[in-house]
């Protein structure tokens, strides 16, 4: 998905924060080295503010998903996204929110 020259990588800030720190503090480098080369190819970062973290709280709470999955959607969603790629699998709770097309990876 990421090798595709016809997509375009976007993301949410969320989704760095997410990763990234767990790499760092078990001192896997190379999995922070491959965190930081995505993160460095991203055209555009969605950020939160006070309208899309209310509608967190109501889709999270609507589809009993995280939190933090809910703003994935949802800030694929304000991208224009045609698809989300996560490593969740099909059964998980982000399966099941409304906005765009996710696809397990």
């Amino acid at each position: 998905m990421l090798e595709d020259p016809n997509r375009t990588f976007v993301s949410g800030v969320f989704v760095r924060l997410e990763v990234l720190p767990g790499a760092v503090y078990h001192r896997n480098r190379a999995e922070a080295t491959s965190y930081e080369a995505c993160f460095g190819r991203v055209a555009t970062w969605a950020t939160p503010n006070d309208r899309v973290i209310e509608q967190v709280g109501l889709d999270a709470a609507r589809y009993g998903s995280t939190a933090v999955d809910a703003h994935h959607v949802i800030a694929a969603t304000m991208l224009g996204v045609d698809e989300l790629g996560t490593t969740e699998g099909p059964r998980k709770p982000i399966h099941r929110l409304d906005g765009v097309r996710v696809v397990a990876v």
